[in-house]
């Protein structure tokens, strides 16, 4: 069907294909979006990833952003990316473990005293 011909529910042609379907042009543009669910399940996955092993807890302690912009990989948006990386640090507890790692090194350092 060509695009453009009316929706039977009275959709957007400019948008649809006559059967519904998004045109071409759309669904690339809709490829380039995550949604909810997929931003719940990538967090998910990294979350898993993140707290299994410790060199990338300690380089997501360093760089947040960086180390989730590696696990994800391209082509996720750049929008997206900040809403997964906010979340897995919620989910971590990163202020927290900063906390907590800012109180150790405070500690280790005063063992050995300051000259």
């Amino acid at each position: 069907m060509p695009y453009g011909t009316p929706l039977p529910e009275g959709g957007n042609t400019d948008k649809h294909t006559a059967d519904g379907a998004l045109a071409p042009a759309l669904r690339k543009e809709r490829n380039n979006t995550m949604t909810a669910a997929e931003i719940k399940a990538k967090v998910e996955e990294l979350v898993k990833k993140i707290t299994g092993s410790k060199n990338l807890l300690a380089g997501f302690r360093s760089d947040p952003l960086g180390t989730v912009k590696k696990l994800l990989g391209k082509g996720v948006p750049a929008d997206a990316t900040e809403k997964i990386t906010e979340a897995v640090k919620a989910r971590i507890g990163f202020e927290d473990v900063k906390d907590d790692a800012e109180g150790v090194i405070s500690k280790i350092t005063g063992l050995f005293g300051k000259k």
